[in-house]
């Protein structure tokens, strides 16, 4: 009996060896992940109350019996997410990019070589997809799952109203009498009395960094010595090409700003933070987990990340490569994090 050397085992383990190449920004706040062996997800949400004080009471008189802490349980099926890619065999039979001229690889090489890029390609555009769901979830309080093939649906952390804030004309960065860093001020204080968390890390669009960089005093507020060249495993180094720039601390907040694009599909290109944007976020509180749901094909007995199989098609032949995750990105308190648009 024939072996297929790019069997399911064989393809998973090189997945698990293969470091992505394109690490996202975003992806460094998700801290925690968790593999779901069911098709959904499911997550108790606790009712704390951890600022409550005991009461004074003399020392004849009988304690007060305390409520339990209420609680309940969320329920989400996370959408699939799949890319696939097929190889015509006549394309091992051309010189690979890069390849000696007159060739210096046999087809079974070239095949070998175009299915590893294949994987490569396959888990950076799942990744970029994850990166994007973090980013939406931590910017909007929703995520909102929709496309071709896939009818729309909203996911709503239940993160509160006043954590979206557009500001009105005269109000907004820029106008006369409107100081940015009394915004600051008081928006975390609104995210610390809802998550109990300071604010640390300050995200800023290009547009709303052009109003706030001439707010009077914030040159006598920023450190810029102290500088940053990773976030997580992002290298943000100048000249690394990274997407965002360390602007300074004011000791207890980072500031940062930020601008990146993804392509949805050869024609669409999307803003991953709109540039008029101010995010605050209080990391600590944040609790941002990865969630994976588990896959459906009679080949994979685990939840997985990313479960990717390749197999034979006969006639015409063809190697088909195909990835897929069930990915949902889930805030422990999404209370942690506050939107403002502040610029028109």
């Amino acid at each position: 009996m024939s072996i297929d050397i790019y069997s399911t085992h064989t393809l998973a383990g090189v997945i698990h060896n293969t470091k992505p190449s394109v690490p996202g920004f975003w992806l460094n706040f998700a801290t925690r992940q968790f593999n779901f062996a069911t098709e959904e997800i499911h997550f108790d949400e606790v009712r704390v109350d951890n600022r409550r004080v005991a009461p004074y009471v003399m020392p004849t008189v009988a304690g007060k019996p305390q409520r339990d802490r209420g609680y309940e349980t969320l329920k989400y099926k996370p959408a699939y997410v799949k890319i696939r890619h097929t190889i015509d065999p006549s394309r091992t039979l051309a010189r690979t990019p890069g390849e000696a001229y007159g060739g210096a690889l046999s087809p079974m090489q070239r095949q070998q070589a175009l299915l590893a890029a294949y994987m490569r390609d396959q888990r950076d555009a799942i990744e970029r997809r994850w990166n994007l769901m973090v980013a939406e979830v931590m910017l909007n309080g929703v995520l909102t799952v929709e496309d071709e093939a896939y009818p729309r649906q909203v996911i709503d952390f239940g993160r509160a109203a006043n954590h979206s804030i557009t500001l009105a004309a005269g109000s907004r960065w820029g106008d006369s009498g409107v100081d940015p860093l009394d915004n600051l001020e008081d928006w975390g204080i609104r995210v610390q009395d809802a998550c109990n968390y300071p604010v640390d890390v300050v995200i800023m669009g290009t547009a709303a960094w052009a109003k706030f960089r001439k707010a009077q005093g914030l040159k006598d507020l920023l450190d810029i010595r102290r500088g940053a060249e990773k976030v997580g495993g992002l290298d943000i180094a100048p000249g690394s090409g990274a997407p965002l720039q360390y602007k300074g601390s004011d000791g207890n907040r980072q500031f940062w700003v930020y601008r990146e694009t993804y392509e949805l599909n050869e024609t669409t290109t999307v803003e991953i933070m709109d540039p008029r944007d101010v995010l605050m976020v209080a990391t600590g509180g944040l609790d941002m987990a990865r969630c994976f749901g588990a896959i459906l094909d009679v080949d994979v007995l685990r939840a997985d990340p990313i479960f990717t199989k390749s197999w034979v098609t006969e006639e015409p032949s063809r190697r088909n490569l195909l990835s897929q995750s069930a990915p949902l990105m889930v805030p422990g308190r999404p209370n942690a994090t506050l939107r403002a648009r502040v610029t028109a």
